[in-house]
């Protein structure tokens, strides 16, 4: 229950370190069936450790390797902050520097604090000047899953459960050929895990 809660006041979850048996990948699994981006670290391939992150990633994990990469996700929902990619904060933090204990009225106060909602169905269609890939010169070259994705995407893009039911293939064979058309530079993720085939 504990792990429902956590993923279900997130907008997404991020998995840092996780063994094959761990309770973040519970959490993971809670927040993909609440429709919650899930963020993995690339890690060590020869880490027990790690085997969960791995795991998360080949299963179609977005790759969070600063954490930009995971606040770009969510730029759209903060507009002001479009375009800005945030100066590195130091990791380490003098004395002076160190957080004190909020008082019992800062407290209440970030209780209240609203967050904007969530809109996974923003719309971030193709621009009229937008050039994207010629379908026809690559369907030959993909394998049969990979080009009823490509195919999803002609009309423009898609949110990845629009690209899953449109492909009627389980989820995971769909989220596992969509990173290598990733790879392969066909098709691009867009915020609110929405994906488009890629600019020429």
């Amino acid at each position: 229950m504990r792990n429902r809660i956590l993923s279900a006041l997130s907008l997404g979850v991020l998995v840092v370190e996780a063994p094959e048996k761990s309770g973040a990948l519970i959490t993971a699994r809670r927040a993909l069936e609440q429709g919650r981006d899930v963020f993995a670290l690339p890690a060590n391939v020869d880490s027990a450790t790690c085997a969960g992150n791995l795991r998360l990633l080949r299963e179609g994990a977005i790759v969070a390797a600063d954490g930009w990469d995971v606040l770009k996700e969510y730029v759209h929902l903060f507009p002001s902050l479009a375009g800005r990619r945030p100066k590195m904060i130091p990791m380490t933090l003098s004395r002076a520097e160190e957080p004190r204990e909020r008082t019992e009225s800062q407290r209440i106060v970030a209780s209240e604090r609203t967050f904007p909602e969530r809109n996974d169905r923003k719309d971030v269609d193709k621009p009229e000047n937008r050039d994207y890939i010629d379908v026809h010169k690559i369907l030959d070259s993909l394998s049969a899953d990979e080009r009823a994705i490509v195919e999803q995407l002609t009309d423009g893009p898609k949110h990845i459960d629009e690209i899953v039911d449109g492909c009627q293939l389980p989820a995971g064979r769909v989220l596992a050929s969509m990173t290598l058309l990733e790879v392969k530079g066909y098709i691009r993720r867009l915020p609110a895990r929405r994906f488009s085939l890629a600019e020429k």
